[in-house]
């Protein structure tokens, strides 16, 4: 059980801290089913509005006609008033400034990172936009590596980075997170009450709005705003099958299915229950819920990331060297993996040590990875060519970083036959989606269907004629 406790833990924090850390990129939308069946409703609409194929007058009079009726369906919206997240902020913010040394450099970090843990644990259901707008943070900790601001990475600020626990941070031992929900009062976050405001609650709160619009934007097939019975079992089916589980108990998230054999992991499935036992299991059935989580969720995360540093570029660091967890077969007298008292324990002190190179591990290779990104957004960001990044070349980048995500998350609610620009049947379709209260509508991601959508979109559309 030892050994459950440590993979559950690590996965539950690698799970969060992915929201800001190592968000996915590539590709979103709906897939080629989706693309082939709009197409032939996107013809069968041009021509029922009089539209010769081909004929570009006609093309752009029938999309200015579509846009009139997007321009008059948001002058009837009722305005609309949205709340921040800027109380649990100012909060953890007192709490570092009163707990860290005032010239510390990662302080706006580790409360920003705090504030993110708190939202994320809190099972408050939060909107798709929270994810979008947590994204950011992955910039800002791979900023954070240059302490003195100098725009540049030294191999000290690397170890400076290291020591400061921030790129491992375990919510059940930050002493700010532990007060917040610890049930007892004891002062210590136990397995328990961490247990209370884990994975689950991850799931039905913070990645609640993530899930909803994955959901409907992958297995909405038929593009009509609303996701059947069959949609979600096909769905369902889907992402189990970019799933993996290897032998040694992980489960790892696969950008191509052609390569898990369902025979062959039945077999690893059935190995591990006769290794580690039913409880195993119950709790491998859980990593597995969180991996069809994300195998569902990582398109969305793709267009909600900001930094265009290869994802698999710094998967490939963080995962170089990893530790290897201790066989239990390796320490029975016969090989069988059933341990005796005094081979159980030995066992025990192999994982507590594993336990320890894993975590040091985790650390350095994550601060590696960071340099990387740091290095990455040095050489693109670089305008006056001196080999830093000052400042306000950051902020340059990051404004450059966002405009683009704005136009790929654009493009991704309202190109449906994804040739890079929106038609008038696309547009018609959107205020379809809108008038019938779809959660496809929602192009701003909060969740909500109102006129800060038709804003968004009629901007949109107005200046990409």
């Amino acid at each position: 059980m030892r050994v459950l406790a440590v993979v559950g833990g690590v996965c539950l924090v690698i799970a969060a801290g992915a929201v800001w850390l190592v968000a996915s990129r590539g590709g979103g939308g709906s897939g080629a089913d989706a693309t082939e069946g709009v197409a032939g409703r996107g013809a069968a609409a041009a021509s029922g509005g009089g539209v010769a194929s081909g004929d570009d007058a006609g093309r752009a009079a029938e999309r200015e006609r579509v846009l009139a009726e997007l321009r008059a369906e948001l002058s009837r919206a009722a305005p609309v008033a949205g709340r921040t997240d800027d109380q649990r902020l100012a909060d953890a913010q007192a709490w570092v400034r009163a707990n860290r040394p005032a010239d510390r450099p990662y302080n706006d970090l580790e409360a920003t990172m705090l504030a993110l843990m708190e939202a994320a644990f809190d099972g408050e259901e939060r909107s798709a936009a929270w994810l979008m707008n947590t994204s950011l943070i992955e910039i800002e900790i791979a900023r954070a590596l240059d302490a003195d601001a100098d725009g540049m990475v030294s191999d000290e600020e690397v170890r400076a980075f290291i020591e400061s626990g921030l790129s491992m941070m375990n919510p059940m031992e930050h002493p700010y997170l532990a007060a917040l929900f610890d049930q007892d009062g004891d002062g210590v976050l136990s397995p328990g009450e961490f247990e209370a405001v884990g994975a689950a609650r991850v799931m039905e709160g913070a990645l609640a709005g993530a899930m909803q619009r994955a959901q409907i934007d992958a297995w909405d097939t038929d593009n009509d705003g609303f996701v059947s019975d069959a949609e979600r079992e096909a769905g369902l089916r889907a992402a189990d099958g970019r799933i993996r589980l290897h032998p040694d108990g992980r489960v790892e998230f696969v950008s191509d299915p052609t390569g898990v054999d369902p025979a062959e992991q039945a077999a690893v499935r059935a190995e591990l229950a006769e290794r580690f036992g039913e409880d195993y299991v119950k709790t491998l059935d859980t990593h597995w819920e969180m991996m069809r989580t994300q195998a569902l969720v990582m398109p969305l995360l793709d267009g909600m990331r900001v930094d265009d540093f290869s994802r698999e570029e710094l998967q490939a660091i963080v995962m170089r060297d990893m530790p290897q967890m201790p066989d239990s077969r390796e320490f029975s007298a016969d090989g069988s993996g059933n341990l005796t008292q005094e081979e159980f324990a030995v066992y025990q002190g192999a994982l507590e040590e594993y336990n320890a190179a894993l975590r040091e591990w985790s650390a350095k290779q994550t601060a590696l990875a960071l340099r990387e990104q740091f290095e990455h957004a040095r050489r693109r960001g670089d305008l006056d060519g001196d080999g830093r990044i000052s400042p306000d070349e950051w902020e340059r980048r990051i404004d450059t970083l966002l405009d683009a995500r704005e136009e790929r998350l654009m493009l991704r609610v309202l190109d449906l036959d994804a040739n890079g620009w929106v038609g008038a049947h696309e547009i018609a379709r959107y205020l379809d989606w809108y008038r019938a209260g779809s959660l496809r509508a929602d192009a701003n991601f909060d969740g909500t269907i109102d006129a800060r959508d038709l804003e968004m979109v009629t901007r949109y559309v107005q200046t990409r004629k």
